[in-house]
């Protein structure tokens, strides 16, 4: 009798660690991993200075987010990391954000991305064109509960980055 309650127990205790070791939101009624946002700008950072792509770049969270994109409507958005060029000199800028998908519709932000990217490309294309380039082939991209804009050399190579871990 002790033997199978020791058993038991240690099934549970097991299960219960195992089950609890991965991250999980609930959206919608569907458990999702959650992967940090830093965690993919950092893969894509040091994939692309390994190839030289990108400039000094500066990383920043969620705190500055309004502080950068401003005008953004912070309201359901659970984390974000973002990387930036240097003020005056490079239009790179790598972005992940992930929302609360119960309450934070991606649209909307997929929209004030675009404009922003709009509005910086008229500004480069009088200051810099290679730079206003890369606001021209920037990368929006929605999965899951994440949103993503890529302005860089490579913004393909951003995108499959991003694309693997969700």
């Amino acid at each position: 009798m002790k033997k199978e309650t020791t058993f038991l127990l240690s099934v549970i205790l097991f299960s219960t660690l195992f089950f609890s070791s991965c991250e999980q939101i609930n959206s919608g009624g569907n458990e999702i991993d959650t992967i940090p946002p830093a965690e993919i700008t950092d893969a894509i950072i040091k994939s692309g200075i390994e190839s030289g792509n990108f400039p000094e770049m500066a990383e920043r969270g969620f705190n500055e987010l309004e502080k950068y994109y401003f005008g953004i409507d912070l309201s359901g958005i659970i984390d974000a990391s973002y990387w930036i060029a240097p003020a005056g000199a490079y239009s790179d800028e790598i972005t992940v954000i992930m929302v609360d998908s119960d309450i934070r519709d991606l649209d909307g932000l997929k929209v004030f991305f675009e404009e922003w990217v709009e509005d910086k490309a008229d500004m480069w294309r009088n200051y810099n064109p290679e730079q206003a380039q890369k606001l021209d082939n920037a990368a929006i991209e929605i999965k899951g509960n994440y949103i993503a804009i890529f302005v860089c050399e490579n913004t393909v190579n951003a995108v499959e980055i991003f694309n693997s871990f969700i």
